[in-house]
């Protein structure tokens, strides 16, 4: 049976932590990095019923990191029937590529049409990050920080794009990506474990409650020490 994620205070709301907090190379005693600079990207499903809860859930997690030209950057791409670029790394550039501005762009963001037969191109989305979002051109910083995408999905799709979402998986770790998906609501757990790939990559957000402890847990898991 899959627990519920711990919750984990923030370095924020510890105050012997607050002034470490800018240090990247600095690590708390829970075995984690106060913060770390990566490319995050985010895969978001934007079906309507779930997009607010999966924008609340995206403005929290990139909240924990240091967003900036030099720090973390962030790029999305949302996906119902089909995939949309809606922010590449490079897009914020400057004094502009702050964590007020990522936020403010998530805000903007309309969930899509509803999907009758809940099932979503997932395959579709991760051939939009592979070939547009996660490339140098894009502003992805290839050896130099960690790739990591978070995928936001029900796990429900078309039995014939099954084989293509997991060869669209192996494509993005092949380069190097490390990929956390995210269940939203009621997802097939099955179908969620193929995409992770481990019950350890996996998480499950039902409702705003779980929000902070989840997107924590996955800041955790992204800067945890060697």
């Amino acid at each position: 049976m899959i627990q519920e994620d711990d919750v984990l205070p923030r370095a924020t709301e510890l105050p012997f932590l607050s002034a470490l907090h800018a240090k990247s190379d600095t690590t708390n005693p829970f075995g984690y990095k106060l913060a770390c600079d990566i490319d995050l990207g985010l895969v978001m499903d934007n079906t309507k019923g779930n997009f607010n809860l999966i924008k609340d859930f995206a403005k929290e997690l990139v909240g924990k990191f240091q967003v900036s030209d030099d720090g973390t950057r962030v790029g999305a791409i949302t996906f119902g029937h089909g995939a949309h670029i809606r922010l590449l790394f490079s897009d914020l550039k400057g004094k502009e590529n702050n964590l007020q501005n990522v936020k403010e762009q998530i805000n903007r963001w309309r969930e899509g049409s509803p999907v009758y037969d809940n099932k979503t191109s997932i395959s579709e989305a991760l051939r939009v990050a592979k070939d547009f979002l996660f490339r140098t051109s894009s502003g992805m910083r290839s050896g130099l920080v960690e790739q990591v995408l978070v995928l936001f999905t029900n796990g429900k799709q078309d039995m014939g794009q099954v084989a293509s979402t997991l060869r669209r998986i192996q494509e993005l770790q092949n380069k190097g990506i490390k990929i956390i998906i995210v269940g939203i609501q009621k997802p097939d757990p099955i179908e969620l474990l193929k995409l992770a790939g481990g019950i350890e990559n996996m998480h499950y957000l039902n409702s705003e409650g779980r929000i902070t402890s989840i997107a924590t847990k996955i800041f955790q898991s992204v800067c945890s020490k060697a």
